[in-house]
């Protein structure tokens, strides 16, 4: 169906330019396993067709070496994208058409304003852009994406390749349909449970887009409907998940210790209106607890807890790995952190099951 030439091609001798041949040299120049191989030709069986000896423009050494000085990757990258995305295998690297490779780097390029690091930045992140239809009006195109993120969302040229460079993946969502997992269902699922307005939404997708991809359709543990209970639990307000949008982007496994963590040396107000919860559990109880042995809990200063790798070395004279080697996160120190929180917070009570701890340790 999607190769019809594959039924005449040689499956019979070892000929260098045979099927055997072809799957040997994939399997050992791409190092895939007999798993890894299968899905790439399943996916694209294309490949069974291409020159994999020759230095012609659309040999396979001629593609790799096209994106390796294209995108600014080494040979392992590429490699490994292809892994990924086996389709760019079956791009047209030669030709300078709209619809060619180098068309579209040249669409991303002049439509969001973007030099050649930002394109590279973009598509090294997600390679499949060049798969994309860059040409038509149709509604599903990036054309037609990028006049519905700029109305839609309200962002101004800037801010909307800001956000694209910062996300790539977000040109492959569903801005058409108004399907559960759709765009349009996602922002009125924001407005309404948050209540906030356009304004709101549009300040929230600057400061952080890839909640835009979360699963609001669902009631699974991992679902925003879910974290927007357990926050809801603790006293965080909807202007505050407004104003900060990244407590969505949070397993409510990690908001619950991390607070539990913060809650020694800062209110609610502090905590849920910085990027503190951000910091990685392991880092976050290992300054803390260097800190609590040079001065009083209640004068450290939560910057110091979520501050650069570089700025706290040079401020303290120790660094993060040398501070998690001496304070180690284990199922002992959880527990007692959050049976502390208990004692001291009658009213918001944090449970962890013995899988989520040692989950957390892993």
């Amino acid at each position: 169906k999607y190769f019809p030439p594959i039924l005449g091609l040689d499956i019979v001798s070892d000929d260098p330019t045979s099927v055997k041949s072809k799957l040997k040299f994939y399997k050992e120049y791409f190092k895939l396993s007999d798993g890894e191989l299968s899905r790439l030709i399943e996916r694209q069986p294309q490949v069974l067709g291409f020159n994999i000896l020759s230095n012609e423009p659309n040999s396979i050494k001629s593609k790799m070496k096209f994106y390796q000085e294209e995108l600014g990757l080494t040979e392992e990258e590429v490699k490994k994208a292809i892994k990924t995305y086996p389709s760019i295998l079956s791009y047209d690297i030669v030709s300078d058409s709209p619809k060619s490779v180098k068309g579209k780097i040249r669409f991303y390029k002049e439509t969001l304003k973007l030099d050649d690091e930002e394109v590279r930045k973009m598509l090294r992140a997600f390679p499949s852009l060049l798969n994309f239809d860059t040409v038509s009006d149709e509604p599903t195109s990036i054309k037609s994406k990028l006049k519905f993120f700029k109305e839609f969302l309200k962002l101004t040229d800037d801010e909307l390749s800001s956000i694209i460079i910062r996300m790539p993946t977000m040109l492959s969502y569903d801005t058409v349909s108004d399907s559960p997992t759709s765009l349009k269902s996602k922002v009125n699922y924001y407005k309404q449970v948050l209540k906030i307005n356009d304004r709101q939404l549009s300040k929230m997708i600057k400061q952080a887009p890839t909640f835009l991809g979360l699963d609001t359709s669902s009631n699974d543990p991992t679902s925003v409907t879910a974290k927007l209970i357990y926050l809801s639990s603790i006293g965080v307000s909807n202007e505050q998940i407004a104003n900060n949008p990244l407590l969505l982007l949070h397993p409510t496994l990690k908001i619950r210790f991390r607070y539990a963590l913060l809650s020694q040396i800062a209110d609610d107000e502090k905590i849920f209106n910085s990027k503190n919860l951000m910091i990685n559990e392991n880092k976050m109880y290992a300054r803390l607890e260097y800190l609590k042995q040079r001065e009083d809990i209640s004068q450290i200063p939560m910057h110091f807890i979520s501050a650069g790798e570089e700025k706290f070395t040079k401020r303290f004279g120790v660094s993060s790995e040398e501070l998690m080697k001496i304070y180690p996160l284990n199922e002992n120190v959880i527990e007692s952190a959050i049976n502390d929180f208990n004692k001291q917070h009658k009213d918001k009570q944090i449970y962890l099951t013995e899988d989520e701890e040692k989950a957390l340790t892993k």
